[in-house]
């Protein structure tokens, strides 16, 4: 249950710092609107695939 939660909590902050970086350049102009929806979509399929491995055991 330990490392269930660890896994969790690493999820969470990636997903965080993922999303704090893609801010940070769309506030620069950088990325446009079409690649911040990729980077999010990326991110929560990532965390859905990540949620549903932990959740079957492998």
């Amino acid at each position: 249950m330990l490392l269930s939660t660890i896994f969790i909590r690493l999820c969470a902050i990636v997903y965080g710092l993922v999303g704090a970086v893609d801010s940070a350049a769309g506030r620069k102009g950088n990325f446009s609107e079409r690649h911040r929806r990729w980077v999010e979509g990326t991110s929560g399929a990532l965390l859905i695939v990540a949620a549903a491995r932990l959740a079957t055991d492998k």
